[in-house]
Order: C-alpha cells, then sequence, then structure tokens
C-alpha cells in the first residue's frame, strides 16, 4: 500500500474513532448525570474544544518527527480509550468525586463532575486524535496544492467522524453493548498504529505488545444493551 492510501485510510479510521469516542462517553456517563441537553453540550463543547487544540498543536510539530509523534499519540489515546471510557474506571472517578466533593456548594452539582471528566479523561485522548490530521499533511505529495491536500484531509476524517456516529451508536452499542464498542474502536486505532510503527525495529513489538496489555474490561460489558 502506498503512503498516501496509508495516509488516507488512517484519516479515515482515525475519524471514525474519535465520533465514537464521542458516543461512548456520551452513553457511559448518562448512569451518574443523566442524559439532558447541557450534559450532552458538555461533552460536545470539550470535545470540540480538545479538536481544536489537536489541529493547531499537530500543526506545529517538526515535520521529521511526524511519524513519532503519530505512533505516540496513537499509544496514548489506544490507552485512555481502553481504560478511561471503561465503566468500572468511569463509575469510579464520578462515585469518588461525588463523596470528595458531597455537601459542598456548586463543586457537588453532578455538571461540574461531567466536566471534569470530559476535560480530565476526554480531552487528552481528543488531542492526540486531533493532531492526526496536520501531522499527516506532511505525507501530500510535493507537486499537490497544500488547500487541496487539507481539503482531502480534513474531507477523509469528517466522512469518518459520521461512519463512527453512525455504526457506534446504531450498530456496535445496540447489538454488542458499550464494552464491545469500545474494544472496536481500540483496534480501529490499533490498524492505525499497525500501519505507522516500524516493524523492523526490535522495540516495536513491546510498544504494541505494552499497548493492548491489561486491558480485560474489553470482554466483559457491564453496561446494559441500548
Amino acid at each position: 500500500m502506498t503512503t498516501k492510501r496509508k495516509a488516507a485510510l488512517i484519516l479515515l479510521l482515525e475519524g471514525l474513532a474519535s465520533s465514537g469516542l464521542q458516543m461512548i462517553t456520551i452513553r457511559q456517563t448518562v448512569p451518574f448525570v443523566g442524559s439532558s441537553v447541557l450534559c450532552t453540550s458538555i461533552i460536545i463543547s470539550c470535545f470540540l474544544g480538545a479538536l481544536a487544540l489537536g489541529y493547531y498543536w499537530g500543526g506545529q510539530q517538526a515535520s521529521e518527527r511526524y511519524a513519532k509523534s503519530l505512533v505516540m499519540n496513537l499509544v496514548g489515546s489506544i490507552a485512555l480509550f481502553g481504560i478511561g471510557l471503561s465503566y468500572s474506571f468511569v463509575s469510579f472517578f464520578f462515585l469518588s468525586i461525588a463523596d470528595i466533593t458531597q455537601g459542598t456548594p456548586y463543586l457537588g452539582n453532578p455538571l461540574i463532575h461531567l466536566f471534569l471528566f470530559s476535560l480530565l479523561i476526554m480531552s487528552p485522548l481528543v488531542f492526540f486524535l486531533g493532531q492526526t490530521v496536520p501531522l499527516l499533511l506532511n505525507t501530500a505529495d510535493h507537486d499537490t496544492r497544500k488547500s487541496e491536500a487539507t481539503g482531502n484531509a480534513t474531507a477523509l476524517s469528517t466522512i469518518g467522524n459520521v461512519l463512527g456516529c453512525l455504526i457506534t451508536s446504531l450498530l456496535l452499542m445496540y447489538f454488542l453493548g458499550v464494552g464491545y464498542s469500545i474494544f472496536i474502536n481500540c483496534l480501529i486505532l490499533a490498524v492505525c498504529l499497525c500501519f505507522l510503527v516500524d516493524w523492523n525495529n526490535s522495540k516495536t513489538k513491546y510498544v504494541v505488545g505494552a499497548t493492548f496489555s491489561g486491558y480485560p474490561e474489553f470482554l466483559v460489558d457491564k453496561m446494559p444493551k441500548m
């Protein structure tokens, strides 16, 4: 597969996983904060804010470091996705912060807890994934206009976003449950990682192995199906 096609596939898959993350975050937090418009607004606002920062930060990286940055971002994304969005961790986070802030004016508001979760757990993950678009622009042919390359990359990522919303909410969570939805979205990011790592490097197998170790949460869905 050519470098250009690899980049296009990574952009599509990254967009798919990004929207899947948003859908799963909304679903996982419903038992603790409800499903009001305010809750959804907080999650979407934090998502878009982190995405914008990711676009900006990715555009500041030196072109010779893009491959290493992409690999490290994907490793961090898979770890955060697998652990931070698991029901065990989400439950621990919200129950713990509710106990800590109990009786405290304003801080005991579940919306504040949701904002903190979105800021501390979801936003770093979106920040990592958001860097994919500007970093992969370095793989565009020199003969391709910058405006064309940017338009193509953004379009592919957005198509992935649309597919991610539909597939995660209408298929994965509905038929398989949240736990397997997390697992499959992490596998999608793992495919992107496999396209980027240098398999001739002896350290690669340790990086990939460490990324996927310790995720038994994927295999047990503790949330009811939608």
